[in-house]
Formats: structure tokens, sequence, C-alpha cells
């Protein structure tokens, strides 16, 4: 008695069509797995200020924002206890003025939102530098220097 086995083998084409869906669920597989992970991790700029220090965002046109970077998701930056940047004029030239958004002449409540396209660059403010003083200052967190005694002018004799 002589048994046979028939085994049909797949065609060239088959094998071919079979590695490609092989392939194309890997792609997605794996796309998914790279979309998930940026969609649940921190941005640049967010892992970029997660030392807790004071940040720095310099805006396309020319102004200067410091304060705490929270998120930077949905296109923006969210920055918590915003103030403004400038450089002082007339009898403050060459001072460094921060001034609180939170404060009078604006005075906005909670965080400020900046949109990404706006940004041109964010950098930790060092501790202790003048800047950092500056910002502790306006927002109360350590007491404004007071002027210091002045001269009476001389009279006349």
């Amino acid at each position: 008695m002589s048994r046979t086995l028939t085994v049909h083998l797949p065609s060239a084409t088959q094998l071919v069509r079979g590695a490609l869906a092989v392939l194309v669920v890997l792609a997605v597989i794996g796309g998914g797995a790279l979309v998930g992970s940026r969609l649940t991790t921190a941005g640049e700029a967010r892992s970029f200020a997660q030392s807790g220090r004071l940040q720095e965002v310099r805006l396309a046109d020319g102004s200067v924002i410091v304060g705490f970077l929270d998120d930077d998701a949905g296109g923006y930056l969210r920055l918590s206890g915003a103030a403004e940047v400038r450089a002082g004029t007339g009898s403050q030239a060459g001072a460094t003025i921060v001034q609180v958004i939170g404060t009078d002449p604006v005075d906005a409540t909670g965080d400020m939102l900046i949109s990404n396209g706006q940004v041109v660059a964010i950098m930790n403010v060092a501790a202790g530098s003048g800047l950092e003083t500056a910002y502790r200052q306006a927002t109360g967190q350590i007491p404004a220097p007071t002027a210091g005694p002045t001269q009476a002018p001389p009279t006349a004799t």
C-alpha cells in the first residue's frame, strides 16, 4: 500500500502579496506607535524647560516675555507668571524693566498663551542673573531696591 501526500505550495505572486501585507501591517503599527508617543510625551520646549527655572521667550516682533513654561501643546506655549521685559528709557536708561502681565496697565489674569509661530527663541534664565532678580522683584518674591539718600542741592551764600 502506497500513500501519497499532496502539498499545495502558494505561487510566487501569493507569497509576494503575503509579504507586502505583513509589511503594511508593521508600518501601520509602527506609525501608530510614533504618533501615540508624540501625543503623550512633552514637546521640545516643555522638556527643555523641565528644570523649573524661569524661561525667557523672544518673539518675532522683538518683544521678550519671561515666565514659567508649563506646556507647549496645540500650537501654543503656556506661560505662568508671565512678564514683559523691556529696556528702561529716560531716567531708567540702562535698566531692565520687568512688567508683570497681571498688573496695571494690562491687568490680565491666569496664564499666557503664545502662538508657536511667534516664538523665535526660548532660553532658561540663569539663576542669580540680573533678569531673574528683576523678575523676582517685580513679582514681589524679593523686595525691590530702595533709592539711596539724595544730597540736597547746594545753597547759594
